[in-house]
């Protein structure tokens, strides 16, 4: 995973929240993160015709290289840590379209990178006590229960309207 974490100022509004922050402004630290897979990486030699085939063809393959490993990102997570409040708002941790499941629930990929994503922001930010993440996910509206339950499988319960929560001592909200 290759990680970006740096402070920035905020200012929040009333309203302007999914759980209830004592500190309204102040400095929090911002957490991008995209994990990655490595892939092979090929070079082609391609040998091109003086004038394309009958069947369109411009050229053949005429030689290849394996020239070592490359990152295919296949997700992405952003997070916010809020020091005073000792809290962390895990605002995203989504996989690509091309290698998702259409079923949070069931999509074991995304059971992997969410909790280590968690785990990374529990290990790289200090004083957390408590995790809440929104407790919807645009991606997956067309089965309202879906997203819900993929967060209580992977230990978060409802705490409120829009978020749902975890205390990191315990594991529970």
């Amino acid at each position: 995973m290759k990680a970006h974490i740096s402070e920035e100022p905020f200012h929040r509004a009333e309203g302007d929240e999914i759980v209830p922050l004592q500190t309204k402004s102040g400095i929090r630290i911002y957490v991008m993160a995209k994990p990655y897979i490595l892939v092979p990486d090929y070079t082609l030699t391609v040998g091109l015709y003086p004038q394309p085939t009958e069947h369109g063809a411009i050229g053949e393959v005429i030689g290849s290289d394996w020239v070592g490993m490359k990152q295919q990102e296949v997700a992405h997570s952003q997070a916010w840590l809020y020091p005073k409040d000792r809290t962390l708002i895990l605002w995203e941790c989504l996989v690509e379209h091309w290698y998702r499941k259409q079923d949070p629930r069931t999509d074991e990929t995304l059971r992997a990178i969410w909790l280590g994503f968690e785990h990374f922001l529990l290990e790289h930010l200090p004083d957390v006590e408590r995790i809440a993440t929104p407790s919807w996910e645009p991606l997956y509206e067309d089965d309202k229960e879906a997203w819900p339950e993929f967060l209580e499988t992977v230990g978060y319960k409802r705490i409120g309207k829009m978020a749902f929560g975890k205390d990191v001592q315990t594991g529970v909200l």
